[in-house]
Protein backbone atom coordinates (compact mmCIF):
# COMPACT_ATOMS: atom_id res chain seq x y z
CA UNK A 1 0.00 0.00 0.00
CA UNK A 2 1.47 3.32 -1.06
CA UNK A 3 1.63 5.84 1.68
CA UNK A 4 -0.31 9.22 1.06
CA UNK A 5 1.02 12.30 2.35
CA UNK A 6 -2.28 14.18 1.01
CA UNK A 7 -3.98 11.70 3.61
CA UNK A 8 -1.72 12.05 6.55
CA UNK A 9 -1.76 16.40 5.68
CA UNK A 10 -5.49 15.93 6.36
CA UNK A 11 -5.16 14.43 9.41
CA UNK A 12 -2.85 16.95 10.86
CA UNK A 13 -4.97 19.14 9.61
CA UNK A 14 -7.59 17.72 12.32
CA UNK A 15 -5.37 18.14 15.32
CA UNK A 16 -5.93 21.03 17.72
CA UNK A 17 -2.04 21.46 17.97
CA UNK A 18 -1.49 22.28 14.22
CA UNK A 19 -4.34 24.67 14.67
CA UNK A 20 -2.47 26.44 17.46
CA UNK A 21 0.80 25.85 15.29
CA UNK A 22 -0.83 28.02 12.30
CA UNK A 23 -2.58 30.07 14.36
CA UNK A 24 0.92 31.12 15.57
CA UNK A 25 2.70 31.32 12.16
CA UNK A 26 -0.34 33.73 10.25
CA UNK A 27 -1.10 35.27 13.17
CA UNK A 28 -4.54 34.53 12.48
CA UNK A 29 -7.03 32.20 14.51
CA UNK A 30 -7.32 28.85 12.60
CA UNK A 31 -10.14 27.15 14.72
CA UNK A 32 -11.76 24.19 12.21
CA UNK A 33 -10.60 22.12 9.75
CA UNK A 34 -11.33 23.98 6.44
CA UNK A 35 -9.38 26.90 7.63
CA UNK A 36 -6.30 24.57 8.40
CA UNK A 37 -6.53 23.29 5.01
CA UNK A 38 -6.37 26.18 3.64
CA UNK A 39 -3.50 27.24 6.35
CA UNK A 40 -1.40 24.50 5.23
CA UNK A 41 -1.78 25.38 1.51
CA UNK A 42 -0.86 28.75 2.16
CA UNK A 43 2.21 27.34 3.98
CA UNK A 44 3.66 25.06 1.88
CA UNK A 45 2.97 27.10 -1.48
CA UNK A 46 0.25 24.59 -3.11
CA UNK A 47 -3.22 25.03 -4.82
CA UNK A 48 -4.13 21.30 -3.14
CA UNK A 49 -2.78 19.14 -0.77
CA UNK A 50 -2.90 16.52 -3.13
CA UNK A 51 0.60 18.41 -5.08
CA UNK A 52 2.21 16.60 -1.98
CA UNK A 53 1.85 13.09 -3.41
CA UNK A 54 2.68 14.38 -7.42
CA UNK A 55 5.35 17.49 -6.81
CA UNK A 56 8.71 17.01 -4.68
CA UNK A 57 8.76 20.11 -4.21
CA UNK A 58 5.50 20.84 -2.30
CA UNK A 59 6.65 17.32 -0.67
CA UNK A 60 9.25 19.08 0.20
CA UNK A 61 7.52 22.04 1.96
CA UNK A 62 5.07 19.89 3.45
CA UNK A 63 7.74 18.35 5.14
CA UNK A 64 9.60 21.13 6.45
CA UNK A 65 6.86 22.66 7.88
CA UNK A 66 5.95 19.56 10.06
CA UNK A 67 9.88 19.90 10.93
CA UNK A 68 9.00 23.46 11.95
CA UNK A 69 5.87 22.27 13.70
CA UNK A 70 7.62 19.58 15.60
CA UNK A 71 10.80 22.52 16.42
CA UNK A 72 8.01 24.55 17.62
CA UNK A 73 6.62 22.02 20.11
CA UNK A 74 10.09 20.62 21.30
CA UNK A 75 10.46 24.61 22.21
CA UNK A 76 6.95 24.08 24.21
CA UNK A 77 4.87 26.32 22.33
CA UNK A 78 1.20 26.24 22.83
Amino acid sequence: MEFRYSRGAARVCGQSVFRDYVTYKLGRRVDDDVSAARAMRELCGVESRSEFDNCRAARDRYLAMLADLNHWLARGRR
